[in-house]
């Protein structure tokens, strides 16, 4: 259930499979996504994506989602 509350959290900033590949590569919340670097989240994910055999977004979907997270305010406290 708590996976299913991240997803729909993180699709605040991103669509549903970029949300998805957020969550499995460890980036949990967009408050974290927007701590971290859009480059160093960009790395975790193309990694996670070719783990899962996942197409890959591209910088620019992962650096719009960091944009986006960086103004949102907390939504959910796990």
């Amino acid at each position: 259930m708590l996976k299913l509350v991240r997803i729909a959290d993180m699709c605040r900033v991103a669509r549903l499979e970029l949300a998805e590949l957020l969550v499995e590569a460890g980036v949990h919340t967009p408050l974290e996504l927007a701590y971290r670097s859009p480059e160093h989240v960009y790395a975790i994910v193309v990694e996670k994506a070719g783990e899962l055999g996942a197409e890959p977004p591209s910088l620019e979907e992962v650096r719009e989602a960091w944009e986006r997270a960086r103004g949102l305010p907390r939504l959910f406290i796990y």
